[in-house]
């Protein structure tokens, strides 16, 4: 006899595109497979693509958090000479224009300093919940947000290429790290 769709258990990996979030991409999931536990391990911002990994049936959303705490790998564009108030492309840029790029050494020393163990403080536009809501709901009201730093790990931080253009530097880069680790706050 033929399982049902609810009794069905595995993983799933989902290349996710941007401009969805982890949670738009399980509710599509659900909707084409009728399977209602369904979950994924680890979050990726919206703008963010890459691999998600999908728990689907009772049997492997139980055993989902053994994937949560994986390591990550990551690749990165980072912008030199510009920020946000969310630390990525999906708040306005405020332009600090860098008046001369930095060297290849400055970017190597400043990698260095940011590989092993680093204490880094979450960006206030994320999904850390703070007294039951959601530090970005809390930012988005303008209410003052105090996130405590963390220790995360920094196995491997490469540079692939940089260039410099009207006042930014845009590095591509390649980072291995912890779970929990915040690309957009290194």
């Amino acid at each position: 006899m033929p399982q049902s769709p609810q009794s069905q258990s595995g993983f799933l990996l989902v290349d996710k595109p941007a401009d969805i979030t982890s949670h738009d991409a399980v509710d599509y999931l659900r909707k084409i497979t009728g399977i209602k536990k369904i979950g994924h391990a680890g979050t990726l911002d919206p703008f963010a693509t890459g691999l998600l990994i999908i728990a689907i049936g009772r049997q492997a959303t139980k055993n989902i958090s053994q994937y949560v705490k994986l390591d990550k790998i990551y690749e990165a564009t980072i912008i030199l000479g510009a920020t946000t108030d969310s630390l990525d492309p999906e708040t306005p840029i405020k332009k600090q224009l860098l008046s001369k790029p930095f060297s290849q050494q400055d970017i190597q020393v400043a990698i260095k300093k940011m590989t092993g163990t680093i204490k880094q403080k979450p960006p206030v536009f994320s999904a850390i919940k703070i007294n039951g809501r959601r530090a970005y709901q809390l930012a988005r009201a303008d209410q003052d947000i105090k996130i405590k730093s963390r220790s995360v790990q920094i196995y491997n931080f490469s540079l692939k290429n940089s260039k410099y253009q009207n006042g930014l530097q845009e590095l591509q880069t390649v980072i291995h790290c912890s779970s929990g680790t915040y690309i957009r706050s290194i």
